[in-house]
């Protein structure tokens, strides 16, 4: 019935619920399950589904399978929700895996996942700034370096300000709009 090419519509829930039982058995099998129906949005949604479910149980083999997939399966999708789910899990062990994947073309997903859902833009701010900083798209390296930044100086603002300011990859124009995103900053050190 997945096959057929004028199969009724169902939806990525039948392909996720199918790859998901099978998936208990063999997240691989599943896998291969759903590479092997015709590419399509409902069946590549249920391929990140698959791909983060995977990556509860063994991120590193759900990230290097979503890692072969094509641009026309979803590839970046697959491994930003695989990758987050990882960060949520272990943000250690998945920085420390990111870090030798920068030049993966959904590098900039990734950190993103890092920064804005692992929370380790609460627990460590200058680190997530730092990472942050790696984002090589100018308009989501400000939003994810500005929401850091706005619930880190709510805590710190001494610590938050001086960080944006002394930071070396921002230009002027953005640190200047990251910093008036926080309307208490200009009375840091005032007092």
């Amino acid at each position: 019935w997945c096959q057929l090419p004028n199969r009724p519509q169902f939806g990525n829930t039948v392909f996720e619920s199918v790859a998901l039982a099978m998936a208990k058995n063999s997240p691989e099998e599943a896998a291969a399950w759903l590479k092997s129906l015709p590419p399509a949005a409902d069946r590549n949604y249920a391929l990140t589904t698959l791909a983060a479910d995977w990556a509860r149980s063994d991120p590193r083999a759900s990230l290097e399978w979503t890692m072969q997939l094509s641009d026309a399966d979803g590839r970046r999708d697959a491994v930003q929700r695989a990758f987050t789910q990882w960060s949520l899990d272990d943000t250690a062990a998945s920085a420390q895996w990111l870090g030798a994947h920068l030049s993966d073309p959904a590098a900039d997903q990734m950190v993103i996942g890092l920064v804005d859902e692992s929370g380790i833009s609460a627990s460590d701010p200058r680190d997530a700034i730092a990472w942050a900083d790696l984002i090589a798209e100018p308009r989501a390296r400000v939003d994810s370096i500005e929401d850091t930044f706005i619930g880190w100086a709510r805590q710190q603002p001494d610590a938050a300000v001086n960080c944006i300011r002394n930071d070396t990859v921002l230009t002027p124009g953005e640190k200047n709009q990251i910093l008036s995103s926080f309307t208490g900053w200009k009375n840091v050190g005032a007092n």
